[in-house]
C-alpha cells in the first residue's frame, strides 16, 4: 500500500460524506416541513387522512433508516 494512495482515499471518502451529510440536513428541514403540513391537514380532517398518515409514516421511516 502507498501511503499517499491511502490519504488520497480518506479525503474522497471525507468530501462524499461531507455532501451527503448536507443533504441530510436539507432533507430533514423538508421532511419537517412535510410533517408539518400533515399534520394541518389532518387537523382539519381531510377527507384522504389515511392516505396522508400512511405516506407521512412512510417518508418518516424512510428518513430514520437513512440516518442511522
Amino acid at each position: 500500500m502507498v501511503p499517499a494512495k491511502d490519504i488520497e482515499d480518506v479525503e474522497i471518502l471525507k468530501h462524499r460524506y461531507d455532501g451527503f451529510e448536507k443533504e441530510m440536513n436539507s432533507n430533514a428541514s423538508r421532511v419537517a416541513v412535510v410533517n408539518q403540513l400533515a399534520r394541518q391537514l389532518l387537523h382539519v380532517e381531510h377527507p384522504n387522512s389515511g392516505e396522508i398518515v400512511a405516506r407521512q409514516n412512510m417518508l418518516n421511516e424512510v428518513m430514520e433508516k437513512k440516518t442511522d
